[in-house]
């Protein structure tokens, strides 16, 4: 039996990604978030892979460890503050939470993300996080937006301090507080190509000649007791 005939106010609501109760939606519309590789232009009938640009984008993008979810806390350069500067809005709100969730990861025992890389690979330098959450917060609330992960870093990361405030990145670096791999080329040329993979608009002037496809480098923390774990 034939299906009933598509509304053409479910078509255009599929296109904005709204769902139209009762409406029936061919795959190739309803499914706008997600590639349906098998097409009326296929003869075979099989499903066909993906563009091999794609491909090659979603190898670079993958996490070790059989972690699916991404998480990162982006840093084309190796300044805290240079970084906020440049970071388009969308990854400019994001990285304050993407901050707060790898503190947790480090400091909540048992934590879900604790083995996650993008969360060993500061261990031991959890001040220097800090420092790069409150840059980014204070990046995010100069642009007058409201913010409450600055003070939800802080807190989570008080412990026993007594109060003693987050080092600036400079005395950090002076007291051998910030993590070794800071500053090593291929760890922030691929973090640039992440992002010239996610928003081309906005980083491919940024950062030119950075090809979008390069995978992550994930570093490891000389302060990890599960280093080669």
């Amino acid at each position: 039996m034939l299906g009933r005939p598509v509304p053409a106010v479910a078509v255009r609501a599929a296109e904005r990604h709204v769902a139209v109760p009762g409406a029936t939606v061919p795959c190739e519309v309803s499914d706008v978030r997600q590639p349906c590789h098998t097409r009326t232009d296929n003869p075979s009938g099989r499903e066909q892979p993906p563009p091999a640009h794609a491909a090659a984008a979603s190898r670079a993008a993958a996490v070790p460890g059989g972690y699916s979810t991404p998480m990162q806390t982006f840093l084309p350069y190796p300044d805290f503050a240079a970084t906020a500067a440049v970071l388009d809005d969308r990854r400019l709100g994001k990285q304050r939470v993407e901050a707060l969730q790898v503190l947790r990861g480090l400091t909540v025992p048992g934590h879900g993300w604790r083995r996650h890389p993008a969360v060993r690979m500061w261990r031991g330098y959890e001040e220097a996080l800090v420092r790069y959450g409150l840059q980014v917060c204070a990046r995010w609330t100069s642009q007058g937006r409201a913010d409450t992960c600055a003070a939800s870093l802080l807190s989570s990361f008080a412990g026993d301090r007594a109060g003693r405030p987050v080092r600036p990145q400079p005395e950090l670096a002076a007291d051998g507080e910030l993590p070794p791999w800071l500053g090593e080329p291929d760890f922030h040329r691929s973090h640039r190509s992440a992002l010239v993979r996610k928003d081309p608009e906005h980083y491919a002037e940024l950062f030119p000649g950075v090809p979008d496809d390069l995978p992550y480098v994930w570093p490891v923390s000389d302060r990890d007791p599960e280093a080669g774990a």
